[in-house]
């Protein structure tokens, strides 16, 4: 395990590969940012969404909580996606969760106590809304597919937004994305999405 001073040695050793790489990349992100994406991920330290998609810094904007909710009390998430959609006008939203989420095997479990559990109140709606699919399954095969369909509710969550539907009114051309990530081999597949103008959400074929 590295302490603080490795993690310190760490950033000056990055930013003189990224200088030697590039010698402006720091002059141009410190003139603004112009990401192309707002990444919508769970916290899980093995889930870095510009590794993930091999993006350099200033190309991602990020916002991640446990299990990649998007909960419309949410000030912290709704401010983000505000601030991604009417100032920085990304052209992309992505949802992605990812296989052996601990929030979403939490969820399946019985309830536990203190924030923790307050916040999977809201993946286990989502796991109430489609009882009757889930109760085909069991073991992993029901936990892969509760992640899936939490990504799609949270895309729907998010198309739901006053944001992007003021957004889309107004003619903007954001379009949503649903993503799995598979840890075990790090792989993107994709679930579903939404268009600009677009009646409902595109489900991706099996």
């Amino acid at each position: 395990m590295g302490d603080a001073d490795s993690f310190l040695a760490a950033n000056r050793a990055w930013a003189r590969r990224l200088v030697e790489a590039d010698p402006r990349a720091f002059e141009r992100m410190a003139a603004g940012q112009a990401p192309e994406v707002l990444w919508i991920g769970c916290s899980d330290s093995r889930v870095s969404a510009t590794q993930v998609i091999d993006q350099p810094p200033g190309k991602v904007f990020v916002h991640r909580n446990i299990a990649n909710q998007v909960v419309p009390s949410d000030l912290n998430a709704l401010a983000v996606l505000q601030y991604a959609v009417e100032v920085l006008t990304v052209p992309h939203i992505v949802v992605c969760g990812h296989y052996g989420c601990g929030g979403v095997q939490a969820s399946l479990a019985a309830p536990g106590h203190g924030a923790v559990a307050r916040w999977l109140r809201h993946l286990r709606q989502v796991r109430q809304l489609h009882r009757a699919e889930l109760a085909e399954l069991r073991g992993a095969a029901r936990e892969r597919r509760l992640v899936e369909l939490n990504v799609i509710e949270q895309v729907r969550n998010v198309a739901r937004s006053g944001v992007v539907r003021d957004a889309w009114e107004a003619g903007a051309r954001t379009t949503l994305h649903g993503w799995v990530y598979d840890v075990s081999d790090g792989l993107l597949t994709p679930l579903c999405r939404r268009a600009p103008g677009g009646a409902s959400l595109e489900i991706a074929p099996d």
